[in-house]
């Protein structure tokens, strides 16, 4: 993350790269389906939102983002 808590996939957004954001969330939910496979998960166990869930400093997620800077691709 960066000094305004943009991940990724804000970046992604920001640099107004559709294909890399696609394969960069396809990759993400891949290899945390994978890592989660092995572990049980109880109803107090605490997880990080999803990446694509994650808000910035402005409260806006990637996708939000790409809204509001008319990034339809997104």
């Amino acid at each position: 993350m960066d000094s305004n808590d943009n991940t990724v996939l804000h970046m992604l957004v920001v640099c107004n790269l559709p294909n890399m954001y696609t394969k960069f969330k396809a990759r993400w939910i891949e290899r945390h389906a994978a890592k989660h496979k092995k572990i049980i998960i109880t109803s107090e166990t605490s997880e990080l939102p999803k990446l694509w869930n994650r808000l910035n400093k402005d409260g806006l997620t990637p996708l939000t983002l790409a809204a509001d800077l008319g990034r339809a691709k997104m």
